[in-house]
């Protein structure tokens, strides 16, 4: 049907819609007439072909119907059906057109009655009076797939959207999700199509392209002239001429001017004076004929059968749509038509198929309602539960039923059993309404069920279970018009193919679906300032839970960073002091013993070879076994000894602790007086303190061996002993150097402190011998582990006094001895030390 061709030269004015924005949008919200919704006209003639494909159970043409009717009232769509009347064209398409009512004409008015919509007899041709209803600004909008209606004029064109078309099956309408989901259709309006730059049609230039390419009054058209040429022509005027002769002179005086509007068109043609054309036409202009156009047909055109022409114009005000469903007639119409017109199988199908729709039929009435009754002066009231709040009852039995119901029925509003939106459960935009906003409503049908069972006469029985079952499910008919069987209606999920059927619900069961949140908002704003303020708690929530664990990671990264520090600092002196060992283990390898250190101290490290605090060193000085002590500090460390620690008890005592170190010995009579008589020549009166030395300076720290070495006077032979005083006691200087390395560090100690207590004679000291002067021995480290913490101060101590006494040795022979005797001495000093390397290597 149309004009072959006109919907590909339309089509890029199109705009895609989806029709639950445009009713909604447009509609409800813009609200044009007032009505809250958008006003549609609808042609029954393309619905009843249709219908015609129908093939499922009892009156299937009128099942579809029922079906398409139910789909369209699920959006806030007003629509008005219109039929085509007795003074319509008798031929079209070369076809007689009979007289006759179709007969499905009666079956769909009361479908529609039953629906609530609005529906009229145009005098002639459904398409010209939707078209004229249209520009006079009776209906918004015209759904359907016919061009012809801009060619009576319409402004304003919604196209079928359904699958069925060819132009749809070719041109698929996806949502933003990339989803051909049959929600989605193309807009046209004819400011549009005249104002886009590659199409620049008027109603007169599309009429002239019907002319040309033919149409429903005319199929054969000019042979030979493609849709190229007939845009372009009527871009260059011709059909705006055509169209202001016809519509300004008599009939008579049309073929006059017809003749002079050829000789212009083949003029173009032939010249391409206009350059619209992609070339010149000279062929085509010579086969124009002389009788186009039939001006039987233009007429048909420009004068279509209207109810402007037979003087019943209507207005707006006769089309009020103050009509509601009525759940009554429905179940009654079922009944009378349907094979499953038995009162379980009705209300099953009603829950998948009606309530959606009639829920918000319901919100559109209540906001009709407020707006008609306008702002009043609060009352004051009886507060409402605010745990069962909906839709009041009385409007719905009043608006959406005229059967009467049960004397048992209460319709007060306190009743919760009767509260129809019972809680608003979340909020979305979908893809398939082009992001209008929803809230997902619970919804309790009690009073549905009850209205809609009302309406039931029991006139059919249910029956056991039909052959097949086919009558019976709720996938059979038209997919494209039928609702899907699930408690989620409006949720646009489809149902699965085969697996294991659900068992029916509970037909008072609460059901969830989706309606737009102005309409909801506008008709129930307690319950939507009850959810949005739940949904305003979360998101507080949501953010302290979040600002919680922010704080508690800052926290946690904040006492973690510290301790990396500490960390680091540790493992960064650690290193220090192993380079620092490193570098004096390199110059103190294979020479400890050589020049008179401490043994066990060479190959380790100085916080390990140090002594503890109070025998000798100081707190916080490192290595002081290295660095001689003077006589002054050993005897200030004799008499004010360490206070012992006091011991811990048994229970708290380490089993694994070691044991504690022993008491120094106490050295002998006779080397206490002969160091006294060397040190203190003029010794303190009886009853007179002795005073101690003034401490020596401490040594540099980080001293290396070389620096002690450095420090150190060249080595003299000490004195010769002098006599034992009178009573008895017998000085003996120590040995300046421990030339004897094969002594123990048992005998060394037992030499210096002198005859033990015990009487026990000591080995005598070979002397003059080279073979008692082995060579030096291998490096020290590897003796590390022979001296234990008990040794340590008694060796400390020893070397306290060895030091001493080779001060005191040094110092008495620089003042005797001769240069001349000093020389050879270290000659021979030379000679008697064994051979060892230099330190630097």
């Amino acid at each position: 049907m149309g004009v072959p061709g006109l919907w590909d030269i339309l089509r890029p004015a199109g705009q895609q819609r989806s029709l639950t924005q445009l009713a909604v949008v447009d509609g409800f919200e813009r609200n044009p007439a007032g009505r809250r919704g958008l006003r549609i006209g609808i042609d029954a003639s393309i619905w009843f072909f249709h219908a015609t494909y129908g093939r499922e159970g009892e009156n299937p043409e009128l099942r579809t119907l029922f079906f398409r009717c139910a789909r369209l009232m699920s959006r806030p769509f007003l629509p008005l059906f219109v039929f085509d009347g007795p003074r319509r064209p008798k031929l079209k398409r070369k076809k007689k057109v009979s007289g006759k009512d179709h007969w499905m004409i009666s079956g769909m008015q009361e479908i529609i009655e039953a629906f609530g919509f609005e529906w009229r007899m145009a005098p002639g041709e459904a398409e010209a009076e939707l078209a004229y209803l249209n520009r006079v600004g009776v209906i918004d909008a015209i759904i359907t797939d016919d061009v012809d209606t801009f060619l009576f004029g319409a402004t304003m064109i919604i196209r079928n959207p359904g699958k069925m078309l060819t132009g749809n099956s070719a041109h698929p309408v996806r949502n933003t999700a990339g989803k051909d989901d049959g929600e989605h259709t193309y807009t046209y309006s004819a400011a549009d199509i005249l104002s886009h730059e590659d199409i620049a049609l008027s109603q007169g230039g599309l009429i002239l392209i019907a002319l040309l390419r033919g149409g429903d009054y005319d199929p054969t058209g000019l042979p030979n002239c493609g849709p190229n040429v007939a845009h372009a022509l009527a871009r260059c005027g011709f059909g705006d001429t055509l169209l202001d002769a016809a519509r300004t002179l008599a009939r008579a005086r049309l073929p006059a001017f017809l003749a002079g509007w050829r000789a212009e068109l083949r003029a173009e043609l032939r010249t391409n004076a206009r350059g619209l054309l992609n070339s010149k036409k000279a062929r085509l202009a010579q086969a124009l004929p002389e009788s186009f156009p039939d001006v039987d047909v233009l007429l048909l055109y420009t004068h279509p059968e209207t109810s402007e022409r037979s003087g019943r114009a209507p207005s707006a005000v006769d089309y009020l749509w103050a009509r509601e469903p009525d759940l009554g007639k429905l179940a009654a119409l079922c009944e009378r038509k349907f094979e499953w017109g038995v009162r379980e199988l009705i209300v099953k199908r009603f829950r998948t198929v009606i309530w959606a729709p009639a829920v918000l039929r319901i919100l559109r009435r209540a906001v009709l309602d407020a707006d008609e009754a306008g702002p009043s002066t609060p009352r004051r009231r009886r507060p409402r539960d605010e745990g069962a709040t909906g839709t009041p009852s009385k409007m719905i039995a009043r608006h959406f039923s005229s059967q009467k119901l049960n004397d048992d029925y209460d319709d007060s509003d306190d009743d919760d059993e009767h509260r129809l939106i019972v809680k608003i459960h979340a909020k979305r935009a979908h893809a398939s309404n082009d992001g209008v906003p929803e809230y997902r409503l619970e919804i309790a049908p009690t009073q549905l069920v009850r209205l809609t069972e009302a309406g039931v006469q029991g006139v059919r029985q249910l029956p056991g279970k039909p052959a097949g079952d086919s009558d019976f499910d709720d996938d059979d008919g038209d997919d494209d018009d039928e609702f899907d069987d699930d408690d989620d209606v409006g949720g646009g999920r489809k149902k699965k193919k085969g697996g294991p059927k659900k068992p029916p619900p509970v037909p008072n069961s609460h059901l969830r679906v989706w309606m737009p949140v102005s309409m909801v908002a506008r008709a129930e704003p307690a319950l939507v300032a009850a959810y949005e303020g739940r949904c305003a708690q979360k998101d507080r929530d949501k953010e302290e839970r979040a600002a919680r664990r922010a704080a508690k990671t800052a926290g946690a990264k904040e006492k973690a960073q510290p301790v990396v520090r500490r960390g680091a600092a540790k493992n960064a002196r650690a290193e220090a002091e192993e380079e620092e060992e490193e570098e004096e283990l390199s110059a103190e390898e294979d020479f400890s013993d050589v020049f008179g250190l401490v043994k066990g101290a060479s190959g380790t490290s100085r916080a390990k070879a140090a002594p503890k605090r109070g025998v000798g060193v100081a707190k916080g000085t490192k290595a002081r076994a290295m660095a001689p002590v003077s006589e002054e500090q050993e005897e200030e460390e004799e008499e004010e000894p360490i206070p012992a620690k006091p011991a811990k008890s048994k229970s708290k005592s380490k089993p694994n602790s070691k044991p504690k170190p022993k008491a120094k010995p106490a050295p002998s009579k006779a080397a206490d007086g002969a160091l006294d008589a060397q040190l203190h020549p003029n010794p303190p009166k009886p009853g007179e303190k002795l005073r101690p030395p003034s401490p020596p300076p401490p040594p540099p720290k980080r001293s290396t061996l070389l620096d002690v070495l450095n420090a150190q006077p060249a080595w003299r032979p000490s004195p010769p002993e002098a006599p034992a005083p009178a009573s008895g006691r017998v000085l003996a200087a120590p040995a300046p150097f421990p030339l004897y390395l094969s002594d123990s560090d048992d005998a060394a100690a037992a030499r210096r402190r002198g005859p033990a207590k015990t009487g026990a004679q000591q080995r005598p000291r070979a002397s003059g011998s080279d073979s008692t002067c082995p060579g030096p021995r291998k490096s020290p480290r590897r003796d590390r582990a022979h001296v234990s913490p008990t040794h340590a101060k008694p060796l400390l101590a020893a070397q306290a006094r060895d030091a001493a006494a080779r001060s005191a040795a040094r110092a008495g022979a620089a003042s005797s001895s001769s240069s001349s005797s000093s020389s050879s001495d270290e000659e021979e000093d030379t000679r008697s030390r064994p051979a060892s390397p230099s330190p630097m290597r």
